[in-house]
């Protein structure tokens, strides 16, 4: 028989939850006997997997741990297992024949086990739909007929009534006698309750025996006691009983063991006991005889070479010419070690034509988890193999797309959520597509996709999902992003989190997108359509079908005629998603169609991406306050300083002029001590030569700057106790969009400078946040050289750049120490 659906109740965080386990669908050719339960990570997975094994035989008993909020007294567990496919030999089973019903034309058998209490064994029942079950309305704690008799006429009249059907009038109050009299007199002091026989085949032994065998692979399992002959339950202890016992039995070696075996018992053979057996007997029967009335009678059985063989096996692995046991491999060789062997060992139970071969249920936690991407794969195929020949049931967790299929399988893919903390499961167990022939070609392009894109079942691991025709939109996608983090719109990590919570599928045509609506709406997920309009009469009823399944008309973004035309005025018949990329990177502005088109694939606007949404000193950000200044026009704000060849040549002389890399580096100790100079008005400490090109946007490799240094200016780390620093109070010592001389963090005491742009973003919130970043126009903004400056952050701004000078010639300079010039 196979098991069929599961429903838990009252099991650590679930409080009910049902699952159907699919058949397989001939008419599908992946179907299988497979479920893949995928959530977010605790939300009830893996209790799923560990309900089930608890309720088959083997597992134990419960702790306190798996009950509700670890109180009993909430509600026992219960956990329900139905079955379909019942063979005429699970008919005739003790706990089963007289517990089958009919639901839609299938014969079904269902139990249930429940337990009140940790390390107790579990009640048992039976569904028994046509046997009415009773119970008293109340019972009372009594000890005598008598005080049962006195509670009233109706209790009087039940116990008369059991009196009178028994034999024998009953010593003490019997609740089951009493019982059956209240349900034949219809008495109103009973009640009728669920269908539930308790007990079914008289003891829990017999209701195991037809349960499934759990093969249960844990996730961090390693392969010691499956690979270990020594445990009796042990997979391999199982494959090695199973050769031996149905292969090598049948060897002519072993065959002339036995019948040695069988000649030496006949030694002890009443019929024909050897003499020397008989004397030994009877010199012990005579010692025997001096004490007691008795007999010796010496019997002997032959060892069996099978079992003794497998007890004396050890497994062990090759690697190379190098043989070791499986534990000391890597996690992914001994996980694959431990599929393998169990793989191996339900085939054999389906070779010998055992009963356990279909009643095997393998529950594995994450079978992807420490695999390599090929290893990935191939497990998954031996899981189906598992599922789809009839060795056994798989039911796995997973937060691999690979498990999945959305084509031939949707039926087996459950999605565990959290509802009030309560996980709750999401499941279509019928088939979504039909056997018209538009959902077989639906069908056909979701397979053929999956077959090229695995990725796409990626769906059902994200909270957000955009499908797009093709290439051109997701290369569009990246380049506007890239275009925006260079011009300062974005912050890069910010965009990439965001990105990564949003699967943007390439259906790679536009009739492959319905074939995906279908599936997305049975399972409840959100998602939104990029397409193009198109002219053509194909074009036009693929559109219908689209806009006929959107869950409403705003999921939808339409290109007129399509997308390059209405975007760049193009018509490119070829090479599209490079023409895009190109024609994004090289204009100078973002416009308004690429923008909207960004946001609406993205799920998010674009000024939330300016700062990370994780920082709670920074605060929520809807908006931004400040107009982005284009990144080319900061060298035309720098002042132009006026200093004669004598000054530079003078500085130089007496070592007060020093390179100052436009990224990290060694530099000089600044001194706060630094006496001041101006030139055209502005105050000067000392000179810098620019090297590097992180900053070519404003300061190129040669530049030689003015530098006023800054007395003591920090930004110093906010603990929760102290107000972060006022923006009025910051901005009166560092300008927005100024260049600095700055240290962060651990460069503030190991002396490491650089120079950078400092920006100051003012937040609607009434927060401000600061960024120190690069102006290289060969990268992207926060490719790198961009910090985000957080309250835990130390930052030492050390000078400001005051202006630029006239580039001088190479010169010699030093790297260690600025002397800040004394006169101008």
């Amino acid at each position: 028989m196979r098991l069929s659906q599961v429903v838990i109740r009252r099991f650590k965080s679930i409080k009910e939850l049902s699952l159907t386990i699919p058949a397989r669908d001939e008419r599908r050719q992946g179907s299988a006997d497979f479920v893949s339960i995928v959530g977010e990570n605790n939300v009830g997975k893996s209790s799923i997997l560990e309900a089930i094994r608890l309720a088959c035989p083997g597992s134990g008993k419960p702790t306190i741990d798996q009950f509700r909020n670890l109180d009993p007294s909430i509600g026992p567990i219960e956990v329900e297992l139905e079955f379909d496919r019942l063979t005429d030999a699970d008919k005739e089973k003790h706990a089963v024949r007289v517990h089958l019903f009919v639901d839609h034309g299938v014969e079904k058998y269902r139990i249930k086990k429940v337990w009140r209490a940790p390390g107790v064994i579990p009640e048992s029942f039976a569904y028994s739909p046509d046997t009415r079950q009773y119970r008293f309305r109340e019972w009372p704690d009594l000890k005598s007929k008598a005080e049962f008799a006195n509670l009233g006429a109706e209790w009087k009249a039940i116990v008369d009534s059991a009196d009178a059907a028994g034999s024998k009038k009953l010593s003490k109050p019997s609740k089951d006698n009493y019982l059956r009299a209240a349900v034949q007199m219809n008495s109103p002091l009973i009640e009728e309750t669920e269908p539930w026989s308790p007990n079914p085949g008289g003891n829990l032994s017999n209701l195991d025996s037809v349960l499934p065998t759990v093969i249960w692979v844990p996730a961090l399992r390693e392969t010691g006691a499956e690979a270990d002959v020594s445990e009796k339950q042990s997979a391999v202890r199982k494959i090695v009983n199973a050769l031996f016992e149905q292969q090598l039995s049948k060897h002519d070696k072993v065959i002339r063991f036995r019948r040695a075996a069988e000649e030496l018992e006949q030694l002890f053979a009443s019929d024909g006991k050897h003499k020397i057996v008989a004397s030994v007997e009877a010199h012990i029967t005579s010692k025997l005889k001096e004490l007691i009335d008795i007999c010796a009678d010496l019997r002997f059985t032959a060892p069996d070479v099978t079992a003794d063989l497998a007890s004396k096996t050890e497994f062990r692995v090759l690697d190379g010419n190098i043989s070791t046991r499986p534990e000391h491999q890597g996690h992914g060789a001994q996980r694959s070690i431990v599929l393998a062997l169990l793989q191996m060992w339900a085939e054999q139970l389906r070779i010998i034509g055992s009963s356990d071969a279909s009643r095997t249920l393998f529950l594995i936690e994450e079978p992807e988890i420490y695999l390599h991407p090929e290893m990935c794969r191939r497990m998954r195929d031996a899981l189906l193999r598992i599922a789809q020949s009839g060795i056994g049931q798989v039911v796995c967790t997973t937060h691999s797309p690979v498990f999945l299929d959305l084509a031939d399988r949707h039926d087996g893919i459950v999605i565990v959520k959290k509802n009030n903390s309560n996980p709750v499961a999401i499941q279509r167990t019928r088939d979504i597509f039909g056997q018209d022939e538009g959902d077989k070609e639906r069908r056909s392009r979701l397979r053929m996709l999956l077959n090229f894109d695995s990725a796409a079942n990626e769906v059902f691991f994200t909270s957000r999902v955009t499908m797009v025709e093709g290439d051109c939109e997701i290369a569009a996608l990246d380049a506007i992003a890239r275009r925006l983090c260079h011009l300062g719109e974005i912050h890069w990590p910010t965009y990439l989190a965001a990105r990564r919570s949003v699967a943007v599928i390439n259906c790679r045509g536009k009739w492959t997108i319905p074939a995906f609506q279908v599936v997305l709406n049975e399972f409840g997920i959100k998602y939104r359509v990029v397409h193009d309009e198109d002219d053509a009469d194909e074009a036009t009823r693929a559109n219908d079908q689209i806009g006929a399944l959107l869950p409403s008309q705003n999921c939808r973004l339409v290109h007129r005629p399509n997308f390059e035309e209405q975007i760049f005025g193009k018509n490119w018949t070829r090479d599209k998603p490079w023409k895009a990329t190109t024609a994004i990177e090289s204009a100078g502005i973002v416009g308004q169609p690429l923008r909207e088109f960004f946001e609406y694939v993205l799920h998010e606007r674009i000024e939330c991406l300016c700062t990370p949404k994780d920082d709670a000193a920074m605060g929520a950000l809807a908006s931004m306050t400040f107009q982005q200044v284009p990144r080319r026009n900061l060298r035309d704000r720098l002042r132009k300083l006026n200093v004669s060849p004598h000054a530079i040549q003078e500085a130089h002389r007496v070592e007060q002029i020093f390179r100052l890399p436009a990224g990290p580096s060694f530099a000089p100790d600044v001194s706060e001590a630094a006496q001041l100079f101006r030139i055209e008005g502005s105050r000067v400490s000392a000179f810098a030569i620019v090297t590097g090109k992180s900053m070519e946007d404003t300061l190129v490799s040669g530049d030689v700057v003015a530098l006023e240094f800054l007395d003591s200016v920090y930004l110093d780390p906010v603990s929760d106790d102290r107000d972060k620093m006022p923006k009025d109070s910051f901005c009166a010592r560092v300008e927005h969009d100024g260049i600095y001389v700055v240290a962060i963090n651990d460069d503030v005491e190991h002396r490491s400078y650089t120079i950078k742009r400092v920006r100051v973003h003012e937040l609607v919130t009434g927060g401000w946040l600061c960024q120190i970043s690069a102006d290289n126009p060969e990268t992207s903004w926060g490719e790198r050289g961009h910090v985000e400056i957080r309250k835990t952050d130390r930052v030492h701004f050390a000078a400001r750049v005051v202006g630029i000078v006239t580039p001088l010639e190479a010169t010699e300079t030093r790297e260690t120490v600025i002397v800040p010039i004394a006169d101008a």
